[in-house]
């Protein structure tokens, strides 16, 4: 096996031995149900979607952003990846924690940061709404379901 740490080689053995499918007993690792997506939550995102497509506007921006961010706050799933949409969302919290609605907050971190409201609201465009929509509903990823798992179990011994 060359020279790799001890914990990779007894790790890689235990592939060898059939241990994924042995993980599977206690794991199984299938995806779990669609997640719902109230009906009014598709309709501002789609109605914010068109009129941003309408219109090009900084103010249509931020609206698009807005229900994307309402949106990823009602099924904890991001309608499309993007690394500034996470941060945009937890700026808006914050505001949100510091007592201001959330319309303020948003018009708080817009106006310190047009430029990525701008790049979020292009990105959600260069998808149609269908695609952020059937996004919003796939279900939990199954690596976030079994790690859940694993990071409750107790610690019995070194990770693999």
């Amino acid at each position: 096996m060359g020279e790799w740490n001890v914990w990779t080689e007894k790790s890689v053995k235990l592939l060898e031995e059939g241990y994924l499918d042995k993980l599977l007993e206690i794991y199984k690792g299938e995806s779990g149900n669609p997640r719902e997506v109230p009906e009014e939550i598709k309709k501002k995102l789609r109605e914010a979607y068109d009129y941003a497509k309408a219109q090009g506007t900084s103010e249509a921006d931020k609206k698009l952003v807005g229900a994307l961010l309402n949106a990823r706050k009602e099924t904890e799933r991001s309608p499309f990846n993007h690394p500034y949409l996470p941060l945009i969302y937890h700026l808006v919290s914050e505001e949100e924690k510091s007592g201001s609605t959330f319309e303020e907050a948003l018009e708080k971190v817009a106006s310190k940061y047009p430029e990525t409201i701008r790049i979020l609201a292009e990105e959600a465009q260069r998808r149609d709404i269908k695609t952020l929509l059937q996004r919003l509903e796939e279900p939990p990823e199954i690596n976030r379901q079994i790690g859940t798992m694993l990071s409750t179990r107790q610690n019995v011994g070194p990770p693999l």
